[in-house]
């Protein structure tokens, strides 16, 4: 995984996601977003890594995009911590569209 500080990683993403359902992740399921609320969000962060889940069970069975975007603020390595100095959001996109 590489750290980026860049919207363009953002961008991206929400690109090659265009048309699928956004999801921001949470310990229970997840709730859904629109890509104008990722961007806002992506315009207050620290930092931007994708991440390749295309062996999760669910991106193999080719409901889920391959590629996860998160977005954080504070040491990356502490974001996937309970640390209270970081802190990191989790993005997929569902292959069922979006209603």
């Amino acid at each position: 995984m590489t750290v980026a500080t860049s919207i363009e990683t953002v961008q991206q993403w929400l690109n090659q996601t265009d048309g699928l359902r956004l999801v921001q992740a949470t310990s229970n399921e997840g709730k859904p977003i629109t890509s104008n609320e990722i961007l806002a969000l992506a315009e207050r962060c620290e930092w931007v890594e994708t991440d390749d889940i295309s062996d999760t069970p669910y991106a193999k069975d080719g409901y889920l995009y391959p590629i996860s975007l998160e977005l954080g603020w504070g040491n990356p390595d502490d974001a996937y911590t309970t640390s209270n100095n970081a802190k990191v959001l989790f993005f997929n996109a569902y292959y069922q569209k979006a209603s």
